[in-house]
């Protein structure tokens, strides 16, 4: 019996971090990414029109707020660097290598709560301060989100396999923190508006 069970415990300890949840938690994180890297994309090209999002549309007057940028930069862009890490470093969870391993725990336990963190903010501005949702964003976030939620039901497991107890208050006021300094962004230095294009009808 003893030999048996040396056995399972040896068997255990050798067992991948991951799983076949970890396949859907890159599918999703590889879809939102996907989303974003578009939304990023329409942003920075001098039209700004994203398929779907026509003139005075929820999408358009969500895409042309000033809440679409921190500091000048489209938050699109912010939320792809988040989803890429996030995708990169599920990687990195391999038993081998205990240091590594520790450190993407880690890591990805910041990811997931800044990602719910920051899908709250932005689904919350466009509920109130907006008045207009985008489905291409909800959709980014939603799918960002439950690739977070995945995670972090897994995440007490990988930590008890590594030895590593995660600190999930800390996690969550770390996310806090990020999400505050974009939300101060946003208000302290909104974005300008355009100036409208004036056109001279008297010239040929």
């Amino acid at each position: 019996m003893g030999k048996a069970k040396r056995e399972r415990e040896r068997q255990s300890a050798q067992a991948p971090l991951t799983g076949t949840w970890t396949h859907a938690v890159r599918m999703l994180l590889f879809s939102a990414a996907i989303i974003t890297a578009y939304l990023a994309l329409a942003s920075l090209d001098l039209s700004g029109q994203v398929p779907g999002c026509g003139p005075e549309s929820d999408c358009d007057k969500v895409l042309n707020s000033p809440w679409a940028y921190w500091l000048g930069i489209p938050v699109s862009l912010l939320g792809l660097g988040l989803y890429g890490a996030f995708f990169i470093s599920t990687f990195s969870l391999k038993i081998g290598q205990q240091q590594k391993a520790t450190r993407s725990l880690n890591s990805l336990t910041l990811f997931s709560f800044a990602t719910l963190v920051a899908a709250a903010w932005f689904v919350g501005v466009q509920a109130v301060s907006i008045g207009a949702f985008c489905p291409y964003c909800c959709t980014a976030h939603g799918l960002a989100s439950l690739a977070a939620v995945i995670f972090l039901s897994q995440a007490n497991d990988i930590g008890s396999r590594l030895a590593v107890r995660l600190n999930f208050g800390a996690g969550i006021g770390s996310a806090l923190g990020l999400v505050a300094v974009i939300a101060a962004g946003q208000i302290i230095l909104p974005k300008e508006p355009e100036a409208p294009l004036i056109v001279d009808l008297g010239q040929a």
